[in-house]
This record gives C-alpha cells, sequence and structure tokens, in this order.
C-alpha cells in the first residue's frame, strides 16, 4: 500500500523548486521522504543545499509516494485540503534549517518573492490582495473537524496557529 501526494510548485514556492533544481536528478522524492521522517521524529533532516540562495520562477509539478506505514501516517494526519500546504511549509523549515547550518547569507532569500516575478507572472498588489483575500474567505469556510481525521494534538495545535484560531 503506498500513498501519493501530488504537489503542484508556484511562484510563491520559488526556493524551494530552487532547490529542487539543484539536486542531482530523482534525488527530490527521496530528500522529501527523509523530511518527513525527521519532521515525524522531530528532528531537522540534514539536506544537500546550494553554495547560495535564489528562485526560480516556474510551475513544476511533482508526485511523491509515500509507501511506510509511519510516512504515510504522518501525511495522513494532515487534513485532505491542507496536505500539500502544509507539506510545502514543513519542506520550507527543514531546507531554511540546513541554509543557516551551511552559513548561507539570507540576502536572496530574504527578498520578497513576489518582488523577483517573470514579467508574464507579475500582477498588480491589489489584484494579489483580491485573491489573498478570496483564498482567506474559502478557508474560513473550511471548518476543521476532529471527526475524520485522526491527528496528533501537536497537529491540531499547528494547524490551529496556522489559521488563526
Amino acid at each position: 500500500m503506498s500513498l501519493k501526494l501530488h504537489l503542484v510548485f508556484g511562484s510563491h514556492d520559488s526556493d524551494i523548486v530552487y532547490w529542487r533544481a539543484s539536486l542531482p536528478k530523482n534525488c527530490f522524492t527521496h530528500y522529501v521522504r527523509e523530511i518527513v521522517n525527521s519532521e515525524r521524529n522531530k528532528e531537522i533532516a540534514i539536506l544537500p543545499v546550494p553554495a547560495e540562495r535564489g528562485i526560480l520562477t516556474k510551475k513544476e509539478e511533482v508526485q511523491i509516494i509515500f509507501r511506510t506505514n509511519a510516512e504515510m501516517r504522518f501525511i495522513r494526519s494532515f487534513p485532505k485540503w491542507k496536505r500539500s500546504a502544509m507539506l510545502k511549509s514543513i519542506i520550507r523549515k527543514h531546507l531554511l534549517a540546513n541554509y543557516h547550518k551551511a552559513g548561507v547569507e539570507e540576502e536572496e532569500a530574504s527578498l520578497d518573492h513576489e518582488q523577483k516575478e517573470t514579467p508574464a507572472e507579475h500582477k498588480s498588489l491589489p489584484e494579489k490582495r483580491n485573491e489573498e483575500i478570496k483564498e482567506d474567505k474559502v478557508l474560513d469556510k473550511a471548518e476543521i473537524t476532529d471527526e475524520e481525521d485522526e491527528m496528533s494534538e501537536e497537529y491540531k495545535k499547528f494547524l490551529r496557529e496556522m489559521a488563526g484560531y
């Protein structure tokens, strides 16, 4: 049995896309599984990071297959509608820790991703704000229920913090 998770990386995930491009071919899934297992054990994964931080603004889609019961239980502990966002957040947390450990400067990454978008993907600030408001309204309508999802108290707390409860 396995669990397949489809991740879509857009302009807001350009730091992860940059890191993925720096990895040897077909290693991204391996490192994501390492991240998941480390996060599950409340540790930071040891990851190879490039010598400098950067962004790569392009859309990419990746399917990650989790095969171990522990990995599947961990991923299933997230609400279905939030799994990819939470996994991206966890990936970013581990990347930042590894950049910090490697002593990589923060100049490039501290710039807002919106400042580095290509002209074709550029949207005005009011348009972006309207999109954020629409996303917030959709999230407000979605209720987090404990009945359907089995998750630890720690992740319930994490979700409440992310949702602003």
